[in-house]
């Protein structure tokens, strides 16, 4: 088994254009607590910002890496089945860190096929390597399989974006609770006053028009009032926190998929329902004290659905210090204009009922 080691930054160098990392994932012991013990993966990946390739190299011997028979040259393209082609290098070095924390997670990886070497077009095969963790009392064991893959992306054009944050807590109202930061985890809760902090979301808000219809969408990136800590879809359930820098916008493009991003969908003054961009038709969804993503047909599905359903409570950061208090009930909720899209299908929801 490999060293455990104390991931304090990634370690990088630049080199015409080209960044190299280090792959860490969570430790096994650690997924239920605050610590942050990573274990090496065995592997390193080079992002070329030119071509927006993420690349496998430097495989370790004996390292999980090899275990999992992942090859150097092997072109990594998705995380938990979210496309991360044109992602931002950290941001990728970070996502699979994030995912860890399940017991189970994929890599979909992009491999030329030995046939197409003797090819003027070389071949190459899509496939999904599971690294699954097993825990044992105090051990742990890793074991590895492989399966046929898919890859998705979408595009967004024309994007807007708030230049201030906006501070908020989520409210689940039909089952009185909030989200809350813990540790790697986003969990559920009754407000605690006195952990504000983990109560309360910077919210950054994009406007933007969905390339494939032309309708206008909105999204929102959830993070952490106090660090650079993200709300992200781990996975076609699992959502959980990511660590990185915040997202810097190109060319008012958004040209590429992200875990982090949520479509905002709100139908009346109060509630608000969440979309995963990366994992459409799964919203972000509460039972009990688990936070998670929910696969719902459509919209008009969600509209009596408690585990889907968000107020947005706005509340006011003191510039001084870490400090909070609730905007008073009588201000109205002040997220996204509604969009479209929910407007239509609320009408043609209320129309059938």
């Amino acid at each position: 088994m490999q060293d455990l080691k104390r991931l304090k930054s990634v370690e990088e160098f630049e080199d015409h254009g080209k960044i190299q990392s280090e792959v860490n994932i969570l430790h096994p012991a650690h997924k239920q607590s605050s610590e942050f013990t990573y274990h090496t993966f065995g592997m390193e990946l080079i992002n070329d910002h030119r071509q927006g390739k993420h690349v496998i190299a430097n495989i370790q011997k004996g390292g999980l890496a090899e275990q999992a028979k992942l090859r150097e040259n092997d072109e990594l393209h998705a995380i938990n089945h979210l496309d991360i082609i044109h992602w931002h290098h950290d941001v990728v070095i970070q996502q699979v860190a994030a995912v860890s924390v399940e017991d189970e997670f994929t890599l979909s990886i992009k491999r030329m096929s030995c046939s197409g070497k003797r090819k003027t077009m070389p071949e190459y095969l899509h496939v999904a390597v599971v690294v699954k963790c097993i825990v044992q009392g105090d051990s742990f064991r890793f074991e590895f399989s492989v399966s046929d893959d898919c890859i998705d992306k979408s595009f967004i054009g024309d994007v807007q974006t708030n230049a201030t944050p906006e501070y908020y807590r989520l409210q689940n109202i039909m089952q009185d609770s909030y989200l809350k930061f813990s540790g790697p985890r986003l969990v559920a809760t009754e407000l605690v006053e006195d952990d504000k902090e983990s109560f309360t979301f910077s919210v950054t808000r994009f406007t933007g028009l969905d390339s494939s219809d032309g309708n206008t969408v909105y999204i929102w990136v959830l993070g952490s009032s106090h660090k650079q800590s993200y709300v992200s879809v781990l996975s076609t359930q699992a959502v959980g926190i990511q660590n990185g820098q915040k997202y810097r916008l190109k060319n008012r493009k958004i040209s590429k998929p992200d875990s982090r991003f949520f479509f905002a969908h709100k139908v009346d003054l109060q509630r608000h329902y969440l979309e995963s961009m990366v994992q459409p038709n799964h919203y972000l969804a509460c039972s009990g004290s688990k936070v998670f993503l929910k696969s719902v047909a459509s919209l008009k599905r969600c509209i009596n659905d408690s585990e889907v359903t968000f107020v947005f409570v706005p509340v006011q950061k003191s510039s001084s210090s870490h400090s909070y208090r609730t905007v008073a009930s009588s201000v109205h909720i002040c997220p996204p204009s509604e969009s479209p899209g929910a407007a239509r299908e609320l009408r043609e929801y209320q129309t059938t009922v």
